[in-house]
């Protein structure tokens, strides 16, 4: 995965959706600051079940991800990274960027140090 698409926030109600095949189109939704769902609709918007052949694999914990007991959907945690696959093949990563904005008075020095 080297093409960059965009980014998701857990910051605002802005769902992120792709194609994966005719008549498939995969969403990933915001359900509260921690955890986003997973869930496919067809090109009318309607619910439709997780497609034959998609699965979700947990890269940080080294595990497949399950959809969520009862429900046509997968959730996520922000914490971790994740691969998508459709029929074997790789479609999505989502790489989670920790880190932090530094905010501090004008008068303090705030510095780099590399290593």
């Amino acid at each position: 995965m080297n093409s960059f698409k965009g980014s998701f926030s857990f910051k605002n109600g802005n769902i992120r959706e792709t194609k994966i095949d005719e008549g498939i189109l995969l969403r990933v939704q915001r359900v509260n600051p921690a955890i986003a769902r997973v869930y496919f609709v067809n090109e009318d918007f309607g619910a439709i079940d997780i497609p034959e052949g998609f699965r979700i694999y947990d890269l940080t914990n080294d595990v497949q991800s399950d959809p969520f007991p009862g429900i046509q959907e997968y959730v996520l945690a922000w914490s971790d990274n994740y691969q998508f696959f459709y029929n074997n093949q790789p479609i999505i990563q989502l790489n989670n960027q920790r880190q932090w904005s530094i905010q501090s008075t004008a008068r303090r020095e705030v510095r780099t140090i590399e290593q």
